[in-house]
């Protein structure tokens, strides 16, 4: 309950600049994200002996190993809506297919709400947390869970070798 009519007046204010700054910075910080993570490729980050890729044809997305971090969002008016960041198994490439039709690891999939912290936008992840993170600290939390995903489908098969391809 508000103390005073000045006190609600005021929350409805920050709350209509709020979604202002949403839709005036959404997409310039999506695009910031994107080149975040493809900065890790470009820098010849990686785990193992395995380097990420960044492939930006169809959905973008950052790869190690037979793994794949997607970004997927669609647009309304210009604007980015539904943005998600999906962890899977990479597609198997041209003319290659994988021996099991299905991934042995379960996808994730990460909402990217967007959220105005003062004049920026970050990002809130509820599958990670409470707190809104900018798109610097989303880029190396993207990059954990991917080699997480790495190494977990690694271990799932036991005769993996590096030099396979799928």
């Amino acid at each position: 309950m508000f103390e005073s009519f000045d006190e609600f007046a005021e929350q409805k204010s920050q709350e209509v600049e709020g979604r202002k700054v949403i839709e005036l910075e959404t997409k310039t910080e999506l695009a910031m994200l994107k080149g975040l993570i493809e900065r890790l490729a470009l820098d010849g980050k990686g785990i193992d002996p395995h380097k990420f890729e960044w492939a930006s044809g169809g959905a973008p997305r950052l790869i190690l190993g037979h793994v794949a971090a997607s970004f997927l969002h669609r647009e309304r008016n210009g604007l980015p809506q539904d943005c998600r960041v999906r962890f899977d198994r990479r597609p198997p490439g041209l003319g290659k297919m994988y021996l099991e039709e299905e991934s042995p690891l379960t996808p994730v999939v990460w909402d990217l709400k967007p959220v105005a912290v003062d004049e920026h936008v970050c990002w809130f992840i509820a599958e990670l947390g409470d707190a809104p993170l900018s798109s610097s600290e989303l880029a190396d939390q993207i990059a954990v869970q991917l080699a997480k995903f790495h190494l977990a489908y690694k271990r799932h098969y036991e005769h993996w070798s590096p030099g396979e391809t799928g």
